[in-house]
């Protein structure tokens, strides 16, 4: 599927009416369940993002399956609202991540939760936003569900506070002006290497690495839906193009097909890399050793985005050769 042509939700001409019957009545049951303070208000983006983005798409499930009209997905429109207000207007609530503020020295938007302590306690804090590490994966959560409430209420996007927030996200990470004075242009992304590392500016013996692919395309695909919601023809072909790069070369040196000849053979049986340095590869994750996180982690979030990595051919080799005999 082109990049071009994807939208918030896949294709469901396979759906039958007793699945939608069954989702339906999940997707009201979890929307009713939902308590922003308790599930979105984390102390740090990383978390925080995961639950937003996970309120977006109830409310874009709910839209599909009762309409966007229906008290269920009005309410729920509500709840997603009122998560992000808590996140761009820090201080409005009395939970959430701490509050962002502005790098001159490295020039970006950094959680100032890290930014007190030594070098430990900046790296464990916050997933180490405030060194940069995974901006595109936490801002990226947010991207995209700033871009579904900006579908769903176009009226959010055009409050000049949200929409600025958002922006200010997509520069940090990615922008393309080589003269924009208070952001390098493409902070995470390598157009040589053709997909995004991690780390920022904490230093490594190891050089830089990246591990959840399909946390950098959401990233991607934030940006692709944020530019077409918005109008803005330019970063939605930034997106689209950066999803097909990315998409690439993360076939080609993270998810191992086994035709694949970047690595050695008995490697390339592992199907994923796990973490991929800039000096080695451990097929292993930050948070442990289990097969399932190893490969679990190039899995989320499911969006309509990660069939441009992870296609028919690799998820057949990777279920019968690593996964399916999981004792899970």
């Amino acid at each position: 599927v082109p990049a071009s042509s994807i939208g918030f939700l896949p294709p469901d001409e396979h759906m039958t009416a007793e699945h939608q019957a069954e989702i339906k009545a999940i997707v009201e049951q979890d929307i009713a369940a939902y308590d922003v303070m308790l599930h979105a208000m984390l102390p740090d983006y990383y978390w925080t993002g995961k639950q937003v983005q996970k309120l977006a798409y109830l409310c874009l499930i709910a839209t599909k399956l009762l309409g966007k009209s229906a008290a269920v997905t009005s309410g729920c429109v509500g709840k997603l609202e009122r998560a992000l207000g808590c996140v761009v207007n820090h201080g409005e609530c009395e939970k959430g991540p701490p509050a962002l503020r502005y790098d001159e020295s490295w020039g970006g938007v950094v959680s100032s939760g890290g930014l007190s302590g030594d070098l430990d306690d900046m790296i464990s804090t916050d997933f180490g936003n405030a060194l940069y590490n995974d901006h595109h994966y936490h801002f990226g959560y947010f991207v995209v569900s700033a871009a579904v409430l900006a579908y769903m209420q176009p009226q959010w996007a055009a409050n000049k506070t949200n929409k600025a927030f958002v922006e200010t996200l997509i520069r940090d990470v990615s922008t393309s002006a080589d003269d924009d004075p208070h952001f390098p242009p493409f902070r995470s992304f390598s157009w040589m290497d053709g997909h995004s590392w991690s780390r920022g500016i904490i230093p490594s013996n190891d050089g830089k690495d990246a591990e959840s692919v399909s946390e950098e395309m959401n990233w991607h695909f934030g940006l692709c839906m944020w530019g077409k919601v918005m109008g803005d023809s330019a970063l939605e072909a930034l997106g689209t193009t950066m999803l097909h790069m990315a998409s690439a070369s993360i076939r080609e040196y993270f998810l191992m097909s086994p035709d694949n000849g970047n690595h050695p053979a008995a490697f390339v049986k592992n199907r994923v890399s796990g973490i991929l340095f800039e000096n080695k590869v451990d097929y292993a994750t930050w948070f442990g050793d289990n097969t399932e996180y190893i490969h679990g982690i190039q899995m989320l979030p499911v969006t309509p985005a990660l069939p441009l990595m992870r296609t028919r051919e690799f998820v057949y080799h990777e279920w019968t050769d690593r996964l399916s005999d999981l004792p899970i």
